[in-house]
């Protein structure tokens, strides 16, 4: 049978809103890689497609709500990926996200409540870890039967402690029919440990002192159980320790090794996703078609016969982040064709070494059609220095009929 693998790069302007299918016969399965947006018309486009369709996973790269806002919308996600954060990251990153874009603090919070609610629901979280050195004897996990005679393959261990389950970015998640992999996904998880250790231990000289209260406003002795009571959404725990909490981020920042560096959702704990559809090197026997792009109606076939598409969310590809990224991908970059340029093509998103390694992909830039500032100039100049033709640059924008997909053709010889 011929199975379509189509994906879509969806015009939500500043935000993230990636979707994939894999249809033939009866198999139709799907996925999608942040759900979020600032502008009106985005969130609307981005709630629509949640609200209509059973997702078989999903992928939040980061806890800014450019990248989730519309999260709750899902009518039904069955695995959720996200980066690994502990109880105390997950703090830290709604204490940020409100210093910086001026939330109150229930809207800074709404990441955990929407978590809470997709678990109640039956969605499985899987966090992705990329602690410790790379290992290349990472096993293939357990088999999932999907409709259609595919199955699902997720390489992770359940954590009882979180309710989750975890797995390690060197692993990859694989769509199979029989033995053969189909569709091939990788992951990628950049974590900044000082900032996390430093917040760890702010936060347990708060508990110390007594300036965290429970509901009844008597002080927490113990740091787990403040943030049990915050991951299970108590609103009053998280409203009267507003203040005390926003103490705790700015002496966190004080600290010598994160004066230079301000935390973000995506320098915190950020997740990038690599997918290819199988081919011959994958050992089954199957053919091909060429990859194609769809951009404002037009078609355009693109380089070679791999079909990779790398998602970065907002993890910003400097000298410092790109080595490790580099060396985690080494492969999987030279089977990439369409590569989304981190953090809506700012000014450092794609360092001197990055833009000269990354030789003929099709760079799409998720930005709002009237942003003056995106993509950045020094970006665009860096990109024409080291050769690349800005005709085949292509912003994502607000406009409906505006959007960008992939699709190949995998022809199954039964």
């Amino acid at each position: 049978m011929n199975i379509k693998f189509e994906r879509v790069q969806w015009p939500v302007g500043h935000g993230g809103f990636h979707t994939g299918r894999i249809k033939g016969g009866r198999a139709d399965f799907r996925y999608f890689f942040d759900c979020g947006a600032y502008s009106t018309e985005g969130k609307a486009l981005i709630r629509d497609k949640l609200a209509t369709v059973d997702f078989d996973f999903g992928v939040i790269s980061h806890f800014d709500h450019d990248h989730y806002s519309e999260l709750a919308s899902a009518k039904k996600v069955k695995v959720l990926f996200l980066p690994y954060m502990t109880q105390a990251d997950m703090v830290l990153q709604a204490l940020a996200d409100q210093a910086a874009n001026g939330l109150t603090v229930k809207q800074a919070f709404q990441g955990f409540n929407v978590l809470r609610q997709l678990q109640n629901s039956g969605t499985r979280i899987v966090m992705v870890d990329g602690r410790g050195e790379m290992r290349d004897d990472v096993r293939r996990g357990n088999l999932e039967e999907l409709q259609g005679g595919l199955s699902l393959s997720i390489p992770s261990v359940k954590n009882a402690a979180k309710n989750t389950q975890e797995m390690q970015h060197e692993a990859g998640v694989e769509i199979l029919q029989g033995s053969a992999t189909l569709v091939y996904f990788k992951f990628f998880n950049h974590r900044m440990e000082e900032a996390s250790n430093a917040f760890a231990i702010q936060l347990a000289a708060a508990v110390a002192a007594g300036k965290l209260n429970r509901a009844d406003q008597t002080a927490y002795t113990n740091v787990d159980d403040f943030l049990a009571d915050v991951a299970a959404g108590n609103a009053q725990v998280v409203r009267i320790n507003g203040r005390a909490m926003q103490g705790v981020y700015k002496k966190t920042l004080s600290a010598p090794t994160l004066k230079a560096s301000p935390i973000t959702g995506s320098n915190l704990s950020s997740l990038t996703m690599f997918s290819r559809s199988a081919n011959s090197r994958n050992g089954g026997d199957l053919h091909r078609q060429n990859m194609a792009l769809r951009v404002r109606g037009s078609r355009c076939g693109m380089f070679g016969r791999e079909d990779g598409w790398m998602l970065t969310g907002d993890l910003e590809l400097t000298p410092k982040t790109w080595p490790a990224f580099n060396d985690h991908y080494f492969y999987e970059l030279s089977e990439c064709s369409v590569f989304s340029v981190p953090h809506h093509a700012s000014e450092i998103s794609l360092c001197e070494e990055a833009v000269a390694f990354l030789v003929e992909q099709f760079f799409v830039m998720p930005v709002d059609a009237e942003d003056d500032k995106h993509p950045a100039n020094a970006l665009t100049e860096r990109l024409v220095r080291h050769g690349h033709e800005i005709r085949s640059l292509h912003s994502v924008t607000a406009a409906w009929e505006s959007m960008v997909a992939s699709e190949s053709l995998l022809q199954i010889r039964s």
